[in-house]
């Protein structure tokens, strides 16, 4: 069975909220709607963010917002998404000094992992299938890439 884009999409980001919300025990994960109050009066929508117990810039104001910084920002593109994913959203991202941003492509099954280093983000990694990656953001634990996005053994 073949599935679009957008189920794709919706499949994906419900398999990394669980898989997260699972290892993410000292800091707050959430979604879109919240929203992201930014500086100079500038709101973001990400699929998903997480914010550490330690982290002092970012500060939950009501149920769905939030103002400052998340450590993470994840962004699961669609085809209609991704060119806002890679270039609006990645600049502004970067420019909050929002310390991880991960770009997820369900269709093409890579995961992106960008760090700041020194005010700008460095691409430390495209992820595939089979393949694992480590965060910064987690304290260096390891996420495999078939888990976070729900790819399942072949039979």
């Amino acid at each position: 069975m073949t599935i679009s884009a957008r189920d794709a999409h919706h499949r994906v980001l419900i398999t990394l909220l669980a898989r997260l919300q699972y290892w993410t025990t000292d800091g707050t994960l959430s979604n879109a709607p919240s929203i992201i109050a930014l500086t100079d009066g500038e709101k973001a929508q990400p699929d998903i963010f997480w914010v550490s117990e330690s982290n002092q810039r970012c500060q939950h104001l009501q149920e769905d917002l939030w103002q400052g910084a998340p450590d993470l920002v994840i962004e699961v593109v669609a085809p209609d998404t991704e060119a806002q994913d890679r270039g609006a959203k990645f600049h502004l991202y970067m420019a909050e000094q929002i310390f991880e941003y991960w770009i997820v492509n369900p269709v093409s099954k890579f995961i992106e992992v960008n760090v700041l280093l020194r005010g700008r983000y460095q691409r430390t990694g495209l992820f595939e299938a089979g393949e694992s990656f480590s965060s910064g953001v987690f304290n260096g634990r390891v996420f495999d890439v078939n888990d976070l996005l729900g790819i399942r053994p072949e039979a």
